[in-house]
């Protein structure tokens, strides 16, 4: 047997309100071409969903070796097109995060902040703003070093810090040919004349007569963490 629960008078007079205005405006949407269900299916897919810690670290790390590919790949290209153009120590001015365009177009599709550290991290110059970043970039270099030499293997890290940014970083090592112009050994990678140039003129100091595979610094990919959210519950 069907029960009937008394509705008051007030409530139902809101709900038919209520229902009257949603019909009117999906009335009006669909009389100029809307499509009403689509626009539901949207509104519902952008509404805050709860995202855990451990999705937002995988997503960090996702992201960040994404950004630190791109960014190795763009590097290695525009250098590559400097050396057809430039002398050695002209072309060296090349391998800048600032010359990077497809990486800072893929940290801004992620909304981060990448930044390359070499082994002489020099926070006064490109340290973040917030200082709790910058002691774990510099904290996360000293491993990097420490492991490389220990002969430990190299691999990606994201770390949550201050419950308000993911940093994501990523070793950057002495591989391609294209980087050995510069910081190989002299004589079997660059002149005596070259690396006279470039210690001069660079004052590379121990960033050169590096061997292939050896450790030149880091990619540090920033994250924070309410804008991560907010791109994940739109994704979902």
């Amino acid at each position: 047997m069907l029960l009937s629960v008394p509705f008051p008078r007030a409530a139902r007079r809101l709900v038919f309100l209520a229902v009257s205005a949603g019909c009117l405006a999906c009335g009006n949407l669909k009389e100029k071409g809307y499509d009403t269900r689509a626009i539901a299916d949207e509104i519902q897919n952008r509404k805050i969903k709860r995202v855990t810690s451990a999705q937002l670290e995988a997503a960090a790390n996702e992201w960040g070796s994404q950004v630190a590919r791109v960014a190795q790949r763009d590097l290695e290209d525009g250098l590559s097109a400097a050396l057809a153009r430039y002398p050695l120590e002209q072309a060296a001015a090349y391998c800048d995060v600032a010359r990077l365009p497809r990486a800072d177009s893929a940290s801004r599709a992620y909304g981060a902040v990448l930044r390359r550290i070499g082994l002489r991290h020099r926070p006064d110059s490109i340290a973040p703003v917030d200082p709790a970043l910058a002691t774990m970039e510099g904290q996360l270099l000293d491993a990097y070093r420490y492991n490389a030499e220990n002969k430990l293997p190299p691999s990606t890290n994201v770390q949550r810090i201050a419950d308000k940014y993911l940093l994501f970083t990523s070793p950057v090592l002495l591989e391609n040919p294209l980087c050995r112009r510069c910081h190989g050994e002299a004589g079997p990678d660059l002149s005596p004349a070259d690396y006279q140039k470039l210690t001069a003129q660079y004052n590379l100091d121990s960033l050169t007569n590096r061997k292939k595979g050896n450790l030149l610094g880091m990619w540090s990919i920033t994250f924070e963490k309410k804008e991560m959210i907010k791109r994940m519950a739109v994704d979902n």
